[in-house]
């Protein structure tokens, strides 16, 4: 009876690709979400990244990594082009990023390093969006000066980092028992 109940590698492994699949098609949903309602579609780039954080919190960084490349590829196909930037550009590979980053025993040296590396990849989203002419977030940023866009952008960081933080901890607790049994 024990040999039937026990999974083998091949069924783990299967279970596993059938996870990280179910994620990219629901980050490929979250995107195509941000295209149809635009006027909110921040909140759907910040969605996008929750399962690349789930995905980390499998402890599986190269599975992350091969699914943020298939859905960046894939949301240039299937959408246009300025939809899929701000995914390819900041919120796909954050949390990859934040895996990393978090892994430095210094807190404060983390906390640091990830707005440095948010801020980074926000200015080179912004000028990539300055050169081609598309404003994503309707004209908002267009009316506010440079300094409150700066700070709209920090404080706006540090809630989505906990965000993620926070989704992390439930994928952990709660999601993952029902999803992989």
């Amino acid at each position: 009876g024990y040999y039937f109940m026990k999974k083998n590698k091949y069924e783990v492994k299967q279970s596993n690709t059938s996870l990280y699949l179910m994620f990219g098609m629901l980050t490929m949903v979250v995107l195509y979400l941000a295209y149809v309602f635009y006027q909110i579609n921040w909140v759907f780039y910040i969605l996008s990244s929750i399962f690349i954080v789930c995905i980390t919190s499998e402890g599986k960084p190269l599975a992350a990594l091969i699914m943020y490349l298939l859905v960046s590829g894939l949301s240039l196909v299937l959408m246009p082009i300025p939809y899929a930037l701000p995914y390819i550009m900041v919120f796909g590979h954050y949390g990859l990023a934040k895996y990393f980053l978090e892994k430095i025993r210094d807190k404060i040296v983390s906390f640091i390093t990830k707005i440095l590396y948010f801020n980074a990849f926000c200015a080179l989203a912004y000028f990539l969006i300055i050169a081609t002419n598309y404003l994503p977030t309707g004209q908002m940023f267009e009316t506010l000066p440079v300094w409150a866009m700066i700070v709209i952008l920090q404080v706006s960081f540090v809630v989505y980092d906990l965000l993620l933080s926070f989704i992390s901890k439930v994928y952990d607790q709660v999601i993952r028992k029902r999803l992989i049994q």
